[in-house]
């Protein structure tokens, strides 16, 4: 229980300095008081019955994570701690038997009675060891393999570059001034994303999708091995994104309740501006994208144009890229959207080598159906929590 609150504590002060960094004082002061209530909280206390969630939705977010990690490891720990308190019993009445039956003279009985003591001296050390491991388990596993900042970066097994992006609000689609806009399809929502996911820090290159499937469909092969692949279809990149899942929990690098997938048409517009709210996240489209005034008619190597603030590179250009929702007239928005349960057509999203630069906005929408193969339509892997 103390590495999880010490675990909860670092998650506090790092909130604490993004609501500094934001301006958002009465944020930061309950975070503070947040901070201060676990500090002088016995380790022991269940917080479902001592602490007020916020209304502060971020901070209200780790309260509920904080509570939801510390039941599951009180019910492991409470499940392990009866375990090894059997053994010790166990142990000592095997120790008592060998002294009362030594001071009897039943010295082989007393033999038998000391050697079964000792097996349950090994078998209470193991014991011990696991509970250990379950009481913090779940902070390693939360720790370890979530990111803590916008931006951080991780490898998988297969060396692919991913980037972490926090949970949080943001208003998605295009505002009424925005030039070249499709009314009704960029129409504004409120979204919340209530919890954070890694990102493809690029797209899928031809070597990575080659080296997953053995195979190469793409029209530019001679752009290299690091250039984007393209015409794959949205079922071939949800195959790929499958045989990466197996690939990876084969080889243990997998955390249960985590799932490689493509990102939600909300997960790839949240990602894609990283708090912008403008066409164009990261810079000028110059600076951010391959294009049809800069790209000569080919796709590039990824990652030779700036970043957004997250660290994810091509998102306006280069290729188009599939997202996991069929498409919708009209946006989703509310808790987690993602878009409706039957269609035609599956979303893809971002600029494209070929595409003019309106086409290129965070907030230009486009669909296909789903076995469609477009030499100007790749992908991007997102890697998040199981709902």
């Amino acid at each position: 229980m103390r590495e999880l609150d010490e675990q909860y504590a670092e998650y506090l002060e790092k909130q604490k300095q993004s609501y500094q960094d934001a301006g958002k004082l009465k944020a930061m002061l309950a975070v503070s008081e947040e901070l201060r209530w676990l500090k002088d909280k016995p380790v022991e206390d269940n917080p479902s019955q001592v602490q007020r969630l916020s209304s502060f939705t971020e901070l209200k977010r780790l309260q509920e994570i904080y509570r939801e990690r510390w039941a599951e490891v009180e019910d492991q720990s409470a499940f392990l701690d009866k375990k090894l308190a059997l053994i010790q019993r166990c142990r000592k009445k095997a120790e008592l038997l060998a002294a009362t039956w030594t001071k009897e003279g039943k010295i082989e009985s007393a033999k038998l009675a000391l050697a079964q003591s000792e097996r349950f001296a090994v078998i209470e050390k193991d014991a011990e060891l696991v509970a250990k491991a379950a009481r913090t388990a779940i902070t390693k596993a939360e720790g370890g393999f979530a990111g803590r900042n916008a931006g951080e970066e991780m490898k998988n097994g297969v060396k692919m570059t991913l980037s972490w992006i926090p949970a949080g609000e943001f208003t998605m689609g295009s505002p009424l001034d925005e030039p070249e806009r499709e009314e009704e399809r960029e129409a504004q929502v409120e979204v919340e994303l209530s919890v954070g996911f890694w990102m493809g820090k690029y797209e899928v290159t031809q070597r990575e999708y080659e080296r997953i499937t053995g195979n190469n469909p793409a029209r530019f092969q001679e752009a290299g091995n690091d250039a984007p692949l393209e015409k794959v279809s949205w079922e071939e990149a949800v195959a790929f994104c499958k045989e990466l899942n197996g690939q990876e929990q084969k080889q243990g690098l997998l955390p249960e309740g985590w799932a490689y997938t493509l990102p939600t048409e909300a997960q790839w517009e949240y990602a894609c501006r990283a708090g912008e709210k403008g066409p164009y996240s990261g810079g000028p489209l110059e600076e951010v994208a391959w294009y049809r005034e800069n790209s000569g008619g080919t796709t590039h190597k990824v990652g030779e144009k700036k970043a957004n603030a997250w660290g994810l590179h091509d998102m306006h250009g280069n290729v188009r890229e599939w997202c996991l929702d069929w498409m919708a007239d009209e946006l989703s928005g509310g808790k987690d959207p993602e878009g409706p349960v039957v269609g035609s057509e599956r979303v893809h999203r971002g600029g494209a080598w070929g595409a003019r630069s309106s086409h290129c906005r965070t907030a230009r929408r486009k669909e296909g159906p789903p076995d469609l193969h477009y030499f100007g339509i790749g992908f991007r892997i997102c890697l998040s929590p199981i709902h």
